[in-house]
This record gives C-alpha cells, sequence and structure tokens, in this order.
C-alpha cells in the first residue's frame, strides 16, 4: 500500500487500494505482521500506523469476547447516546452516506472496504452524533481520562496518548488532535478543554492540499476563542 500511496493524487489510487483491501481479512493480517521488523531503539522515532488500531481492536475482542464491532456499538450508545453510527452502513442507510471525491477527480470515489477489523477507519455518522462525541470527550469520563494521558513524549509541545496527538501551545494550552483521511472524505477534531472546545470538521475532497486548507479555516476560529476569553 506504500508504494500505492506514494502517487496519492492520481486518480487510480483510490481503485487499487479498493482492489487490494477488497478480500484483506484477518488470516492476511497476521500473515503480513510476522514479516514486519521495527528498527529500534522502541519509541525513540514517530510514525503513523493504522495496524497498531486493528491489533488494538483484536486485543478487545479477547478480553470482552465479542466483536470489536459490537464493543465500539454498545460503548458509543451507553456512553455518549450514539445511536445513528456505524462501521458497516446497514442498505437502507447507504444512500445517506455522503458522496466523496479525490484529488481533482470530478468522478466520485467508492468507499473504501473495511480492514479487518475496521478499527482503522471507517467510522460513518452523522454530525449531531459528532457533537455527541465531542461532549463525551470533553467529560470527565474514566475511559477519556486514560485515553488522554501521554504515552510518550517526543518534544515539549507533542506527545502521543492512545491514538490522540497531544499539543501543547499558549493559545490552546494542553490540546487534543486527530487527523483522519481515506482517498474520498479527510476530517479534523479538536479537543480543548481549555475553553471547554470541541471541533470537528470533515470534507468529502481529498488531496495533497485538503488538511492544510482545513488547519487554516479552523485557525481564526481558534484566534476568536481566545480573543473572547479575554475580555
Amino acid at each position: 500500500m506504500n508504494e500505492v500511496l506514494r502517487d496519492f493524487t492520481a486518480h487510480a489510487t483510490p481503485a487499487k487500494l479498493n482492489a487490494a483491501y477488497a478480500d484483506y481479512g484477518q488470516p492476511q493480517f497476521w500473515q503480513d505482521l510476522h514479516t514486519v521488523s521495527i528498527k529500534g531503539p522502541l519509541g525513540k522515532d514517530y510514525a503513523y500506523s493504522s495496524a497498531d488500531t486493528e491489533l488494538v481492536a483484536h486485543t478487545l475482542e479477547k478480553i470482552h469476547g465479542a466483536s470489536y464491532e459490537s464493543l465500539l456499538a454498545e460503548f458509543l450508545a451507553r456512553e455518549a447516546g450514539m445511536h445513528d453510527t456505524w462501521l458497516r452502513l446497514r442498505a437502507q442507510d447507504a444512500n445517506r452516506l455522503a458522496p466523496g471525491y479525490h484529488s481533482d477527480n470530478p468522478v466520485g470515489t467508492t468507499p473504501m472496504p473495511l480492514l479487518p477489523w475496521g478499527a482503522a477507519g471507517a467510522l460513518k455518522a452523522t454530525m449531531p452524533e459528532m457533537v455527541k462525541y465531542l461532549r463525551l470527550q470533553l467529560s470527565n469520563h474514566p475511559a477519556v481520562t486514560e485515553s488522554h494521558k501521554p504515552l510518550v513524549r517526543f518534544a515539549e509541545d507533542f506527545s502521543i496518548g492512545y491514538f490522540w496527538n497531544i499539543g501543547q501551545s499558549s493559545q490552546l494550552g494542553t490540546h487534543y488532535v486527530h487527523h483522519g483521511g481515506v482517498p474520498r472524505a479527510q476530517c479534523y477534531l479538536y479537543l480543548v478543554p481549555k475553553y471547554q472546545l470541541g471541533v470537528f470538521i470533515i470534507t468529502n475532497q481529498s488531496g495533497d492540499a485538503t488538511a492544510d486548507a482545513m488547519e487554516r479555516a479552523l485557525a481564526p476560529l481558534f484566534d476568536r476563542v481566545e480573543s473572547m476569553q479575554g475580555r
């Protein structure tokens, strides 16, 4: 996949990814995992990985004796009141999924198949559901508190928690950020406890400049919030 993604903006990239993932299940994942060699020392360098989220999903299944998909749905429904968030859309909901576009291709892109557990992305939710999620993440829920703990610190202003990028700045204080992207959509989620502020932004276009455009769109919002707090 790394070879395919080197030419991320090519119009053929989504189809190549979809073809490779179409029949990629847990047996293939374990087989491939045995070929991975991690260069040490461990914890020195940061690299983004989707495989680790899949491994955590597998671990949760072993601990709880249930599928990751059901565990996720039950937790979100119970703790956040989220009842319209899915890994796999029901047939009657397929037409609710927003069309997505890759790079500058005017032709819509089909959704990516789920990876073996579905924990590396592909959750579908409505904007009202995401507001519920933001509220949960700004609460003192024990799972939230645990997930926000810095596990590895790479710089004075950058740490990693449980899949959160943890930043530190004079403007926002300690804040939690995650960016998600597939060849048909990208999103950002910001949590700023200093202002009890949660921000979710999503676009149905995915290209090399999409993430930067979203960050530029958010910057004036953060400036405004900071100026209002000083009044």
